[in-house]
């Protein structure tokens, strides 16, 4: 155990081999993945379910090796998906295709004091602009 992080030639494998987009399940975001052979794990990736990405994250954990594993992708797993949801979609296309190739990486941070790691937990308070259109 080195202490170091997981290398971008990591990331760049798990994205070609399609476990980083495979990470947060099925969806449309599948269609951002570049595989030539249309598969993901010898699926076609329309067929790609819940239950082949559970059987994905049971085969990862089997390194154990917690903090290597979340090294492994876990902000990815609660940063991308509200990027894929909610960002318009040149967002979703650019965000999404650097991210789940392995090329750039994404996480989730929240600074908030009575949220923690609980993004439903934010308070906050919004004040129309003077011109009331805000």
């Amino acid at each position: 155990l080195s202490g170091k992080k997981p290398t971008k030639e990591i990331f760049q494998k798990m994205g070609q081999a399609g476990v980083l987009a495979g990470r947060i399940g099925p969806g449309k975001h599948l269609k951002l993945i570049d595989r030539p052979d249309g598969k993901i794990f010898g699926m076609p990736i329309d067929k790609f379910d819940y239950f082949a990405e559970s059987i994905l994250h049971e085969e990862i954990s089997r390194l154990a090796c917690p903090g290597f594993v979340d090294g492994l992708g876990s902000g990815m797993t609660i940063g991308l998906p509200p990027v894929l949801q909610f960002g318009p979609e040149w967002m979703q296309k650019k965000i999404g295709t650097e991210v789940l190739s392995g090329e750039k990486r994404i996480a989730l941070a929240i600074t908030e004091p009575f949220a923690g790691s609980d993004v439903a937990g934010v308070h906050l308070t919004a004040d129309l602009t003077e011109d009331g259109s805000h």
